[in-house]
């Protein structure tokens, strides 16, 4: 689902609310922009090629996936600043 939301491209035709809630969305959504991409015969469907392409938008990641700014902050408090 993060790789979609960092892609500018991406346009389901429906707001992220509906594309967060869908239950299958690697067939409703991942799959058919893969095939759009030209990407469907790669590798899993050429998830590492469009991954990398959306962590290069990680801000538009974190605006469409409010569970990172909660997995940041876990990971803040596991680190341990070296100047105390």
């Amino acid at each position: 689902m993060w790789a979609l939301a960092g892609c500018e491209d991406f346009t389901p035709g429906c707001n992220w609310d509906e594309v967060r809630a869908e239950p299958n969305p690697k067939e409703q959504f991942f799959i058919p922009y893969s095939q759009q991409r030209g990407y469907s015969h790669l590798e899993h469907d050429g998830r590492k090629i469009i991954a990398t392409h959306a962590a290069k938008n990680y801000d538009r990641i974190r605006q469409r996936c409010p569970e990172l700014k909660s997995l940041e902050q876990e990971i803040q408090s596991c680190i341990v600043d070296p100047r105390t």
